[in-house]
């Protein structure tokens, strides 16, 4: 029986500045927190008393990035913009762990707790990420955006308890394609979006003895979201739906065999967004 438990949260204060009706900058600092409870228990099929094995891990999780965007109109109808995110380090500390074996008594487990000098800590130093498109507008309602976004993981290092070694990532750019159709009443502009995005994982699949023989675990994302504006005030609503699906084996055995099994997971985010824009006292005349 396994219990993960756990969540990370993230604060993101952002300023914004615009150099005219053509040109605008952003800058964003990101800050990570989180944690983590995971308990497995191997226990009897006959008795929930009968425990062969149990496992307690304790996981806190730490990181900072900033990023910078910029985006300016080029016509009337086609802009262009890039974002850029400062390399960083996501850390994974293990606050406790404990194991848990049977012995020779049924209902006594004999339980280790991992001393602190033992306990691992992961330090993962990404490297700079930048994003770069364009997008059309034919007219005063519709927009259509192409973006790209690279991801080098194949640069990231990874340090375990201070000794650094290679990530052995993959690099896993991103093609991005974005519809808004703009909606207005007497009140307010709602508009409304439709986009697709590539998501490839820096993984392969198919793992055998510290090696992935794979291929590349590819994935594909639609994204669903609308606004209410008015006046100085939005409010966005989004939702994000995705899927990968990969191959792995069973056992040591399946590798010289071909006999492998496939896993397909799913996600789902909803994300929710008020903001206010401050503007000058000229430029709101």
């Amino acid at each position: 029986m396994e219990s993960p438990r756990g969540s990370i949260y993230a604060v993101a204060p952002v300023v914004a500045l615009a150099l005219g009706p053509d040109l605008s900058f952003g800058l964003s600092y990101h800050r990570l927190r989180g944690s983590s409870q995971y308990h497995f228990r191997l226990q009897s099929s006959f008795s929930d008393r009968v425990v062969y094995y149990a496992l307690q891990d304790e996981e806190s999780y730490a990181g900072a990035f900033v990023q910078f965007g910029m985006q300016a109109r080029l016509t009337s109808w086609l802009a262009a913009g890039a974002t850029l995110t400062s390399p960083w380090r996501y850390q994974i500390t293990e606050k406790e762990e404990k194991i848990a074996t049977l012995l020779f008594e049924v209902f006594a487990l004999d339980t280790v707790a991992t001393p602190a000098n033992d306990l691992q800590k992961f330090e993962l130093e990404v490297p700079l990420f930048y994003e770069a498109g364009f997008a059309l507008q034919p007219n005063t309602r519709l927009t259509l955006a192409f973006d790209f976004a690279a991801r080098p993981w194949s640069r990231a290092k990874l340090k375990t308890n201070g000794v650094t070694a290679p990530s052995n990532l993959l690099n896993s750019p991103s093609l991005r394609f974005g519809l808004e159709y703009l909606s207005t009443t007497k009140w307010a502009q709602f508009p409304l979006r439709l986009g697709y995005y590539t998501d490839p994982s820096p993984y392969r699949d198919r793992f055998f003895q510290g090696q992935y023989f794979g291929k590349q675990i590819e994935g594909s994302v639609i994204t669903l979201g609308f606004s209410v504006l008015k006046k100085s005030w939005a409010l966005h609503c989004a939702y994000e739906t995705g899927a990968q699906e990969y191959s792995w084996w069973l056992d040591e055995g399946d590798f010289y065999n071909e006999r492998r099994s496939s896993t397909k997971s799913r996600f789902n985010e909803i994300t929710l967004e008020v903001s206010y824009r401050f503007a000058s006292r000229q430029q709101s005349h």
